[in-house]
């Protein structure tokens, strides 16, 4: 009671504190707003965590829980008045990247959670996959560079702990014990390049004047080797060379919830990384010497990536192997360091999960083998996901009319526009790159379609299989959109990312 009439007495005496009180309440709930993912996010990791301790029936509905929150939170996401600013001091900036990469990925994890599992994950799967996603989100956002790294280690790990959950037999612990070392390596050099990078600029937060002061004062031998250490990590996500070989090893033994994840999840990170980290490397002097190192990645991913694949027989490790020369794509997009180019990078990203996703759950309903052999006259039993596949590799090869021929077609049109430079032949050459390995991904994306239309099954093959509406319902409507935005309404979208792009 005494403490009650202090307080009531301080009340009457001072009314200050009314408008420090209002202003620190307006402050905090500006700074909710603009974490409104994270808060969301950390919310259905409790959740999950609620829903992986308890019995087996209500962990049944883990999915049917979290696949309309993730959509309903992103349609929200989508209706909230934006409103760009920072927070943490400058530490994350609140942008229309950001805010529409956080929409992506809430989208791609309510996907990935559709995609079915042939043998149910562990209870801690969920929780952790949405441990990745929050990592993911914050490391969007980040433009400061320690802040993003230690976001994708966040993801990494998380990664590490799903794969290792996963692998039950001796080959497969190897390619878990693998993925974890070129993590950890990817890391380490990463950070070791992170601290030459603040030794001679004096900052992480790529905003700074000092930043760009000291990356214009640097030696730039120097500075291609220190960046070549820094961007390590973001390659792993990538999954891009010379970061990719854990890939095709990790991708044959996992599940394809996992392979979805893998595959979706850390290349938005890493390519919205990636454009942050270099449209303000842009702004230097050594802008030049840059483009033409990413250049150099972009065409060995590109074309690693389609030759490894030509050979593949096996559904995963060709998927594993499209996600490289994809990579490829992207850095060859970020690159081109112009307004068009970033935007065809924001662009193609989006293409590519629906792509990929649709891809994946297509073959994931393909019985128990993802060899093509076995696929041989699957289209007499499979016949919508046999078709759905094939247009989805159609698009990934980039031919029309297909969501993935504008994307390329826009990444193209963004190198055209940046010639007339020093760099001019490397842009010639990526160029032809680009269409020479778009014609070679003919001859692998269309391997299934053979094994499948155009060659005879056993006698025995099953009959007809029902259609399944948890599957072929999503996979459905991602094959209408991949071929209906190849046709209209791509360049309303683009236009509205180069408005919209960095404000």
């Amino acid at each position: 009671m005494h403490i009650c009439r202090k307080l009531l007495s301080l009340l009457r005496m001072d009314n200050n504190w009314l408008p420090y009180l209002t202003f620190q309440l307006e402050k905090l709930g500006k700074l909710g707003g603009a974490l409104y993912f994270e808060w969301i996010l950390l919310g259905l990791i409790l959740i999950s965590l609620i829903q992986s301790w308890a019995g087996k029936k209500i962990q049944g509905l883990t999915k049917p829980v979290l696949v309309p929150l993730l959509i309903g939170s992103a349609g929200l996401g989508l209706m909230i008045i934006f409103e760009s600013g920072e927070a943490f001091g400058g530490m994350m900036m609140l942008d229309e990247v950001g805010h529409w990469g956080k929409i992506i990925l809430f989208v791609t994890t309510a996907l990935v959670l559709l995609v079915p599992n042939k043998e149910k994950p562990p209870a801690e799967f969920y929780p952790l996959m949405l441990g990745g996603v929050l990592g993911a989100s914050v490391a969007i956002c980040s433009q400061n560079l320690l802040l993003s790294i230690l976001a994708l280690e966040l993801l990494s790990l998380v990664s590490y702990v799903m794969v290792a959950l996963e692998e039950s037999d001796r080959a497969s612990s190897k390619s878990a014990l693998q993925y974890v070392l070129f993590g950890l390596f990817s890391s380490a050099i990463s950070l070791y390049g992170l601290s030459w990078l603040y030794g001679f600029t004096g900052t992480f937060d790529l905003a700074d004047p000092a930043f760009q002061q000291g990356i214009n004062q640097m030696n730039i031998d120097l500075l291609l080797l220190v960046l070549v250490m820094l961007v390590g990590t973001f390659m792993f996500k990538l999954s891009a060379f010379p970061f990719h070989f854990w890939t095709p090893q990790v991708y044959e033994k996992a599940s394809y919830t996992l392979i979805s994840y893998l595959s979706s999840i850390p290349k938005i990170a890493g390519t919205l990384v990636f454009l942050r980290l270099f449209y303000f490397l842009s702004e230097s002097s050594h802008y030049k010497e840059l483009q033409l190192l990413l250049l150099v990645f972009a065409g060995i991913s590109i074309t690693w990536g389609n030759l490894s694949a030509l050979v593949q027989e096996n559904f995963k490790p060709m998927m594993a192997f499209s996600g490289i020369a994809h990579a490829g794509y992207l850095l060859m997009g970020v690159a081109w360091m112009n307004e068009l180019g970033q935007s065809a990078v924001v662009y193609y990203i989006a293409a590519y999960v629906i792509m990929n996703l649709a891809a994946i759950l297509a073959a994931s309903v393909m019985d128990d083998s993802d060899y093509y052999p076995d696929w041989a006259g699957k289209s007499a039993s499979h016949l919508f996901p046999a078709i759905s596949m094939v247009i989805c590799l159609v698009a990934l090869t980039g031919l029309p009319p297909s969501i993935g021929f504008i994307s390329k077609l826009y990444l193209i049109s963004a190198g055209i526009a940046a010639m007339g430079t020093e760099n001019e032949v490397a842009i010639i050459t990526i160029l032809s790159l680009t269409v020479i390995n778009t014609l070679i991904s003919l001859f692998f994306y269309l391997k299934p379609a053979v094994w499948m239309f155009l060659r005879k099954g056993p006698e025995n093959t099953a009959t007809n299989r029902l259609f399944n509406w948890k599957t072929d319902f999503i996979l459905l409507a991602l094959t209408i959109t991949i071929v209906v935005f190849g046709v209209y309404g791509s360049g309303q979208i683009l236009d509205y990312i180069q408005q919209h792009l960095w404000k």
